[in-house]
Order: C-alpha cells, then sequence, then structure tokens
C-alpha cells in the first residue's frame, strides 16, 4: 500500500508551475482602482470576480467582513494545468475573513467550471456581532453538480474556525485534492467532509499536517456543544474510489468520530485521533491501512453509556482487506465499559481479511469480530479488563490462551507514561513495557509516531511509539532543489543545530501549528536550544531570500 500510493500523491504536489497577472486586495483599498499593489482593490470578493484565471490575486493582513451571497464570497475563476488560479495571503499576520448574516461561505468553488484552483494563508470565520446574525455557515464549499467532480485543488495554511456548519465541504465527488498545514475547529458540524457522490468520490486526495479540533463545539455565534448535527466527524465522507492519505494529522475532541472514511484504499499514517465523543478511526472501504496511529479517550470524558468504539470496520465490500500496524489503542477504564472494536458487527454476512500486527489494544470490553472476519493477528499486546480479550475467527480468546490467537501475541500491562481520558495524554511506553521488543519487522516500516526510527537496538517495539534510552533528535526531511537543510543534535552544547548552504531565517512550529522560535540563519548556522521545549514533532522551516522555503521535520523525545 505505501508504494502503491506514493506516486500518486506525488502529483498533487506538483500542479504548480507558473500564473499569469498578480492583483492585490487591501483595507485600505478601493474596488474602483485597477487591483496593483500601488492601488489595490477593497473586498476579496470583488477581487476574485475580477481576475482571470491563472492570475494570483493577494489578499493583504487585515480583516474583511464579508456578508451578501455571491457577491462578498470568493469565488476564483478555475486556472490550468500548470497556470493554476492562486488566492494568497500575505502580511504580517493571516488576512481575516468574517462572515456574517448566515453567509452561505467565504470561499466558494464551482468544479463544473474546470478548477486548478489554490487557496492559501487565510483565515475564515465568523463575524460575531450583537444581536447575531448567523456568522458564516462554511468556511469552503467546493461541490458540483451530477457529472462534474472539483478537481486539481490545493488548500494550504489555512485557519477555519466558528463556522456553524462545516469546516471545508469537499465534493461529493473530488480528484486531486492537497489539504496542507490547515487548521480547522470550533465548527458546528464537520470538520472537513461532504456529501454522497454522484461518481468516484474522493480520488487522490490528501490531508496533511492539519489540526483537527472541537467539531460540534459551537453554535449561533457561542462555543458550546449544542447537539444539532448528528455526531460531527474530523474526517467524515461518503463512499469512494479513493485513494485517500491522511497523515501527520491531529483529530481531537470532535462530537463525533475522529476519522470516517467510507473511501476504498485509505491510507492513515502518523496521526493522533483523541477524546472524541464517538467512535475513534472508522474504516469502510477495501484495501485501507491504518499504520503508526494512536487513538485514545472514546467519549471525550463524557460518562454516559454509548456504543462508541476505538476502532471499526464496517464494509459491504465483499472479500475486502484492512490492515492495521504498530498502532495504540486505549479506553479509559473512566468510561462504561464497551467493545474496544467492532469488525463487521453489521455486515456480519459479508467476509473480509483483517491482519494485525504491532498492535496495543487497553481497553475494557473485549474486540469483537464477526465469525466471517478472517483475522490474521501476530505480535499484538492485550490489556483488556476482563478475562476475554477477543472474538476472531469464531473463537472466544481469554487471557489464559491468548497466544493461541497468532504468532506471539502476548497479555500484559502496556506501562503507557501517562495516560488521560479528556485531555492530553502520554502514551510512549515505560522501560518496563511488555511491549518493547515485542513487534515483528514489518516491510517499508522505518519510523514511529514521533519519526523515530524503527528498530530501535535491532528489534521492533509493539505500539506507536518506539521506545529508546536517551534523548534523540532524528530529522526527516522535503526534498528541494532550492537549498540544503541539515538539522543535527550538539552534545556538548545540548543544542540543535541548523546548518545550510544559504543565509536565511527559520521558524520552528509544533505539531499544531504555533510557532515557538524565529530567528536568523548566519554565516549558514543557528543553534536553537530545546531544553525547555516538550517531546514532541516540531517543523523547522528555512526561508531562503527568494522566499522559497525548506521543511524539515524534528522529533524532539527526552
Amino acid at each position: 500500500m505505501r508504494t502503491n500510493l506514493a506516486p500518486v500523491f506525488l502529483i498533487l504536489l506538483s500542479i504548480s508551475l507558473s500564473s499569469g497577472s498578480t492583483y492585490y486586495v487591501s483595507p485600505v483599498g478601493d474596488d474602483d482602482w485597477e487591483g496593483s499593489y500601488e492601488h489595490p482593490w477593497a473586498t476579496p470578493g470583488y477581487g476574485s470576480k475580477n481576475i482571470s484565471g491563472g492570475d494570483t490575486l493577494i489578499i493583504l493582513s487585515g480583516e474583511y467582513v464579508m456578508e451578501t451571497f455571491y457577491d462578498d464570497m470568493i469565488t476564483p475563476p478555475s486556472g490550468s494545468f500548470g497556470a493554476p488560479t492562486v488566492v494568497i495571503g500575505q502580511g504580517t499576520t493571516k488576512p481575516r475573513m468574517l462572515g456574517r448574516g448566515s453567509l452561505f461561505a467565504c470561499v466558494q468553488i464551482d468544479g463544473s467550471d474546470g478548477c486548478f484552483i489554490e487557496i492559501k494563508n487565510l483565515e475564515l470565520t465568523s463575524f460575531i456581532d450583537t444581536p447575531y446574525t448567523g456568522g458564516c455557515r462554511e468556511g469552503i464549499n467546493a461541490y458540483s453538480d451530477s457529472g462534474y467532480a472539483v478537481h486539481d485543488l490545493k488548500f494550504e495554511d489555512i485557519t477555519i474556525q466558528r463556522v456553524e456548519e462545516m469546516g471545508m465541504d469537499i465534493g461529493g465527488d473530488a480528484e486531486n485534492v492537497l489539504i496542507k498545514r490547515c487548521d480547522i475547529f470550533r465548527t458546528g458540524y464537520t470538520c472537513i467532509g461532504g456529501p454522497g457522490a454522484y461518481g468516484d468520490g474522493w480520488v487522490n486526495v490528501v490531508i496533511d499536517s492539519c489540526y483537527l479540533g472541537y467539531a460540534g463545539h459551537f453554535y449561533h455565534g457561542v462555543d458550546t456543544v449544542a447537539w444539532v448535527w448528528d455526531r460531527p466527524d474530523g474526517v467524515g465522507f461518503e463512499e469512494s474510489e479513493g485513494p485517500v492519505e491522511i497523515r501527520y494529522t491531529i483529530s481531537e475532541h470532535q462530537m463525533g468520530d475522529g476519522l470516517d472514511s467510507k473511501s476504498k484504499r485509505t491510507y492513515i499514517h502518523h496521526c493522533i485521533v483523541a477524546n472524541n465523543y464517538a467512535d475513534g478511526v472508522k474504516l469502510w472501504g477495501d484495501s485501507s491501512f491504518v499504520e503508526n496511529t494512536l487513538v485514545y479517550g472514546t467519549g471525550g470524558a463524557y460518562t454516559d453509556t454509548t456504543p462508541w468504539c476505538l476502532f471499526v470496520i464496517d464494509t459491504d465490500d465483499p472479500d475486502a482487506y484492512f490492515e492495521i500496524t504498530n498502532c495504540t489503542f486505549w479506553d479509559s477504564p473512566l468510561r462504561p465499559p464497551h467493545y474496544a472494536a467492532t469488525i463487521q458487527y453489521d455486515f456480519f454476512t459479508n467476509p473480509i481479511t483483517l491482519v494485525m500486527k504491532n498492535c496495543i489494544f487497553q481497553a475494557q470490553k473485549q474486540i469483537l469480530c464477526q465469525p466471517v472476519v478472517n483475522f490474521q493477528a501476530s505480535n499484538n499486546l492485550f490489556f483488556i479488563n476482563d478475562t476475554l480479550q477477543i472474538t476472531a475467527n469464531g473463537t472466544e480468546y481469554y487471557i489464559a490462551d491468548i497466544s493461541a490467537l497468532g504468532t506471539d501475541n502476548i497479555y500484559g500491562n502496556p506501562h503507557f507514561v501517562d495516560p488521560q481520558w479528556g485531555t492530553e495524554g502520554d502514551f510512549h511506553l515505560e522501560e518496563s513495557s511488555p511491549a518493547i521488543d515485542g513487534g515483528v519487522s514489518v516491510a517499508g516500516l522505518t519510523d514511529d509516531l514521533d519519526f523515530y526510527p524503527r528498530p530501535y537496538a535491532g528489534v521492533f517495539d509493539i505500539g506507536c511509539y518506539e521506545w529508546h534510552e536517551t534523548t534523540v533528535i532524528f530529522e526527516k526531511s522535503e526534498a528541494t532543489d532550492d537549498a540544503e537543510l541539515f538539522v543535527y543534535y550538539d552534545e556538548i552544547s545540548s543544542n540543535i543545530v541548523l546548518h545550510t548552504n544559504e543565509s536565511g531565517k527559520f521558524e520552528i512550529f509544533d505539531i499544531k501549528g504555533r510557532l515557538c522560535v524565529e530567528g536568523d540563519v548566519v554565516f549558514s548556522k543557528a543553534r536553537v536550544n530545546f531544553s525547555s521545549m516538550s517531546s514532541g514533532v516540531y517543523f523547522v522551516r528555512f526561508v531562503l531570500p527568494d522566499n522559497t522555503a525548506v521543511l524539515k521535520k524534528v522529533a524532539v523525545l527526552k
């Protein structure tokens, strides 16, 4: 699965080649002007309707109130391959689009018009007036009628917060879509989703390095749980052909599911799915994989009895195949007991295959696999608070006979560092954990959720984190032809050293996109002391004088 996905998604990252003219919008502009830098337009909606396909519209820092349907909304014309239409925010802060009067969406893209559109570096939110007039319904709406698909779209570095309905409403049919480094939170409904499709649904869609949080926690202009929508998800969309990849993403505190994919060929990896009210990860489509992912806190600290699980597979695809590898699942003992996972609970007559390797399950009640599931388990650690650990292949497996489930499956306390319910927990392994050195080698698996290399000391661990003895800094780079950026750990000074072949500026962000450190690279070097920073994943961005950038991921493990 990993090798098959990579070439597909590289296409998404290379569609930008050139563009046409450049125009500007500013809070001190005038729509009667020509839209130049010296004489910018005043309103983003007007600007988007007065550029041509392949042009770039730069929206300068400031606040823009948007109220009138269509006229005030950003509605860019389609570009073409190699010449996309670009709408991008620029300045000291992200430009803020504030929808009011129950505005349909801040940004609307019409798939029947051709697409090839990029939207970057904007904040989309509601105008909270008194009395409240309805704010903004959706941040971005990209939708096509029957016979068309929105396609070749990039959404990067966008913040969407406090909208009454969906953050990004994509599809039902969508092809070649990249959603990268977007923060979507405090939505009335689902953070990223879409309606049912006329055709193949989502095809070649990547959700990369996003923060998705608190879906269902905003209603009528107030940060509150109103239970208006049925289970708002972090990601939730309908039947699709795929592939869909969700990577390096946090989905937490939703009033629905964390990640709910009805697509075939779904690949979820390096994700944290935490403290969601309903199911954690839910898969519906054939040939789907989950890897290096942490799922915990079902119920979101609500103590009512619910039927939601950490992990669910329910598919009507005949003879479908699923695989979960090096994942960690934890259910709080404070939650009323429910199944840790259910496999084919509803589609109990449809046979599938599930392969599970190197996974940890700690919960209050068993994993339930219907007899039609061909369950192949190896090197997993179970710690269910009951003698019955799992029902699989028509057999009940108890603590005493868990080793008979497959190859090298074991029972025992995983000894997590600091498991928590309803707040952020630490599910790294303590040195006493039986998960250490209990895993099996997996082809193509070279790192863990922290990007720490696997295996440590020659043997794989069970779970999403690889245990290690000492403080380690490990970097993983994205390819670039513009500059070299080496990141390494200097043990003498306890500093991270950034060493480049250019001069420029650097910025370091945490995994939620918050700026931690910034500075200059002088004489091709910069030193950063991480002693006050907690363990986790950070992103080092080196900006060259021509405004191109090199990005590296750094794991700080203490």
